[in-house]
């Protein structure tokens, strides 16, 4: 009854609260789910005695699912403990984004924070409003995909279960010395699966959070710029062309954007290894998840395969939203500054910023890769020649 009462004063306050209250909120849900789980990288960025339990748990799970692969090759059936790795590629990305959460947990403290630190005033409020309201309901919308991916996934094996009497965990892993699809095996893997999804939804929540306030910076600040321009532009149309107004609004505009672009070559380098890593190894997972149940009839393939395609959906349309926000800015300041109202110096000065935004900072895979849809798109093909690539071996 104290939940409900707390969600319905929130929906009350919501509409008459400050933007920043607003995000605050959402940070609050973020930072609680780390809590959970010993990464505080949202709140007081300390290192505390569960701070490894992601990790440990995680290990047992790869420990478990070498042991289930000798086990059937040493059977001679080593194609049958292939279904326990569906998860693997999935774990893998998560235990490099874990381990970038520890190791640079101050660093990804600032980015996190940045848009309640330079961005969000009262001169945007009404920008700001709208900015916020998005990314919470973006958050919402995400958050419930991937809940829904994780119950398309697991009903299948439930209703084997119920019908057959057969256990399938999304792990799949064998015990040593437990027979397979005994009680305690049945056990056994339902608390490893509890725990494993203990860990998983709480860091999901934290990771969604903070990559929505990253998503709402570098969206912001696109509009405040563009909202800096139409400013500039009323400014010079009302027949208006003292020095140091323009001047001025030029200096904002050209801040803000050299701003942003500091602050997504920031995340890139910080996240280097993540973005780099995740791809392989999430493609790995679906590509052998769908084998799995493609071919060994392993129930939770397909929707260990969802599960896998939507997180890495998400990290394509984080980099989306970057190359979004440069074609943006690049077109504003062709389109919505009256460029040619502005004196000489400046419109040099504008010129130059166009050409510098053809080559805008970008969220990479790798040295060269960017994040995109259309990079996404191209690795959808490799997933689907992967799988092609699998079939081969049957």
């Amino acid at each position: 009854m104290k939940i409900l009462h707390k969600i319905s004063k929130l929906k009350q306050d919501w509409n008459t609260s400050s933007p920043i209250w607003r995000l605050n909120r959402l940070l609050k849900v973020g930072k609680f789910g780390g809590y959970l789980v010993g990464i505080r990288f949202l709140g007081d960025c300390k290192i505390v005695w569960y701070s490894g339990k992601t990790g440990f748990v995680i290990s047992i799970y790869y420990i478990l699912a070498i042991y289930t692969l000798i086990h059937y090759a040493m059977e001679n059936r080593i194609v049958d403990g292939l279904p326990c790795w569906s998860m693997s590629g999935l774990y893998l990305s998560s235990m490099v984004a874990y381990a970038n959460a520890l190791t640079k947990r101050h660093r990804i403290y600032k980015i996190g924070h940045f848009g309640q630190t330079y961005l969000y005033n009262e001169e945007f409020d009404e920008i700001c409003s709208k900015s916020v309201n998005k990314t919470v309901k973006r958050f919402m919308i995400i958050m419930g995909i991937i809940l829904a991916s994780v119950i398309l996934g697991s009903i299948n094996p439930v209703y084997i279960w119920y019908r057959d009497g057969i256990f399938y965990s999304l792990a799949g892993v064998r015990f040593p010395f437990v027979e397979q699809n005994s009680n305690l095996n049945i056990m056994l893997n339902i608390i490893l699966q509890l725990l494993l999804g203990y860990n998983a939804i709480n860091g999901l929540t934290l990771l969604q959070t903070y990559q929505g306030t990253l998503m709402n910076a570098i969206e912001l600040s696109a509009d405040i710029s563009i909202k800096e321009m139409i400013n500039l532009s009323d400014y010079l149309e009302g027949g208006n062309a003292d020095d140091a107004v323009i001047k001025k609004h030029i200096t904002k505009i050209f801040r803000q954007i050299q701003r942003i672009d500091g602050y997504i070559k920031n995340a890139s380098d910080c996240h280097y290894w993540y973005f780099f890593l995740s791809s392989p190894f999430i493609t790995y997972s679906i590509g052998l998840s769908i084998y799995a149940q493609y071919i060994m009839g392993f129930p939770p393939g397909y929707g260990i395969a969802l599960m896998s395609y939507v997180q890495m959906a998400v990290l394509y349309y984080i980099g989306q939203v970057v190359v979004d926000r440069n074609n943006r800015i690049r077109y504003s300041l062709y389109s919505d500054l009256k460029w040619y109202l502005l004196p000489p110096k400046y419109q040099r000065d504008v010129c130059f910023m166009m050409k510098r935004m053809q080559n805008g900072a970008t969220l990479t895979i790798g040295p060269f890769q960017t994040l995109n849809f259309e990079t996404l798109r191209i690795l959808t093909q490799r997933i689907q020649s992967f799988i092609m690539f699998l079939l081969n071996f049957h």
